[in-house]
């Protein structure tokens, strides 16, 4: 009697663990499908901002590329202007 008693007693102590180890589960379930839809929504958040501020940079980036092209072709100008002055004094004074 005393087996069977003592045996009952366990397997009464192990439905009662598992019983807490389904809770365990469920409770950790929620907690992981919580964080997987907050990390979906900081993701996209993310890549928007993230593609906003690229394109904000790249815009610039183009802006200020043009703008030392212009300097630089003002600047190629200049160079060449003098290049045909010089050429002309040099000619003018050895001919």
């Amino acid at each position: 009697m005393e087996l069977r008693t003592a045996l009952a007693t366990q397997l009464d102590e192990t439905g009662g663990q598992v019983d807490r180890l389904i809770g365990f589960w469920n409770d950790l379930k929620g907690n992981l499908d919580a964080l997987a839809t907050a990390l979906e929504g900081s993701l996209t958040e993310f890549t928007s901002v993230t593609q906003e501020k690229l394109q904000e940079v790249f815009a610039r980036f183009d802006t200020e590329m043009a703008t030392v092209v212009n300097h630089l072709s003002g600047t190629l100008a200049e160079l060449r202007e003098a290049t045909e002055d010089l050429v002309s004094c040099h000619t003018a004074n050895v001919g």
